[in-house]
């Protein structure tokens, strides 16, 4: 009979965010669709959204948010083992907006690759990377959230109150402290 091999804890060691500059306000978008400002504000809690400029990409917004919880957690870039990227926007459908990343970062070690589940794509990009630090096969994973739905969204639709742009990102490693398992769940009936 083989060896139990226990699951590392894990934590959240750093994090980093980035927002493009560019404000887009409820004002604004109440100008050129059939809503108002109040309205965004009391019903989704949005007082404005960011948008990239002309020549940001998602990699872009995801790598300054990548490097700010790289040093906040206290490492270099050569530490990073993993880094996924969750994202319904890419910079292109391939290399994966992961491998601009870790080209843009200069992290030569790290495994890069995209999640792609929208709204819920941290939380599993996030669960994906506790499995790979529980299992003890890494160590620092880099995982990131980010989009540029400014680039595809339709600014004539009222939906368009909903989306902007920016990134989060946190990197997880192993603990004495912290959690070991995590349960996601599904609905496509709503579909």
């Amino acid at each position: 009979m083989g060896s139990i091999k226990k699951l590392r804890n894990v934590r959240i060691c750093g994090t980093g965010s980035y927002v493009p500059e560019q404000v887009i306000s409820n004002e604004y978008l109440a100008g050129i669709v059939d809503t108002n400002p109040d309205w965004i504000h009391n019903t989704l809690g949005i007082k404005e959204r960011r948008r990239a400029a002309d020549n940001q990409a998602t990699s872009d917004l995801a790598t300054l948010a990548g490097l700010r919880a790289i040093e906040l957690a206290g490492i270099g870039v050569n530490d990073i083992d993993l880094i996924i990227v969750a994202t319904a926007t890419p910079d292109r459908m391939a290399p994966s907006t992961a491998c601009f990343v870790q080209e843009k970062i200069k992290a030569k070690n790290a495994a890069a690759f995209d999640i792609s589940a929208v709204c819920s794509g941290f939380l599993y990009a996030s669960t994906v990377a506790s499995q790979f630090i529980s299992s003890g096969m890494y160590d620092y994973v880099l995982v990131i959230g980010a989009d540029c739905f400014s680039k595809i969204t339709d600014f004539s639709r009222r939906d368009c109150v909903f989306f902007g742009d920016g990134a989060g990102a946190i990197i997880l490693s192993q603990s004495n402290k912290g959690w070991a398992s995590v349960e996601i769940n599904s609905n496509g009936g709503g579909t």
